[in-house]
């Protein structure tokens, strides 16, 4: 099909313009509403999907200047399920569009702000790192972060991402190295922390 045709031969570029513009922000009926109003003209909501669709521009594509709850949940690393539900409870602004939420650039960095992902405020390792610097098997990986949990190690968490300061697994893996023993006793941070 020849999308030239579909056009309307008395069409401005005006009117073309608000449709590329427009139509997948509003939503066939509302963009029937403003289209009409702002021409003059009479033109139903399904000839306008038509002539849109012809051009390439459906409802079901993502809103220029707004996020889809999926591009908004792998940003800001959540479920989509989660953003979902922060919409409900008006924690984030959002409009519906179609069947779909969308999430206006604006509200987007806000919450960006919120939930960037941050530095931890000391040199650091992941839980992860620490275990595997310490000598702790693969499976064994939540010891360190046990440990963090019940107070015997400082911690961080950053975009669910749990951090322990690196001056102390430095240390601790000294003082292995210097014992021979195979596991620190963090209880007493006095013998490991400083003497080496």
């Amino acid at each position: 099909m020849n999308r030239q045709k579909i056009l309307p031969a008395h069409w401005s570029d005006e009117m073309y313009q608000l449709l590329m513009e427009k139509y997948t922000r509003y939503g066939k009926e509302r963009f029937a509403r403003l289209f009409n109003k702002t021409f003059g003209t009479n033109y139903a909501p399904v000839t306008l999907g038509n002539i849109a669709w012809a051009h390439g521009c459906t409802e079901s594509d993502s809103a220029p200047n707004h996020y889809s709850v999926a591009e908004l949940a792998e940003l800001l690393d959540l479920t989509k399920q989660a953003v979902t539900y922060q919409i409900g409870r008006g924690s984030i602004k959002a409009r519906r569009h179609g069947r779909r939420w969308m999430v206006p650039v604006k509200e987007v960095d806000r919450l960006i702000e919120i939930y960037a992902p941050t530095a931890p405020p000391w040199p650091a390792y992941t839980v992860k790192e620490a275990a595997v610097k310490l000598g702790y098997s693969h499976t064994t990986n939540n010891i360190v972060g046990e440990l963090a949990r019940k107070g015997r190690l400082e911690y961080v968490l950053i975009r669910r991402k749990m951090y322990v300061p690196k001056a102390d697994i430095d240390a601790a893996e000294q003082y292995l190295q210097k014992t021979g023993e195979t596991f620190v006793p963090w209880s007493q941070p006095e013998r490991w922390r400083s003497q080496y």
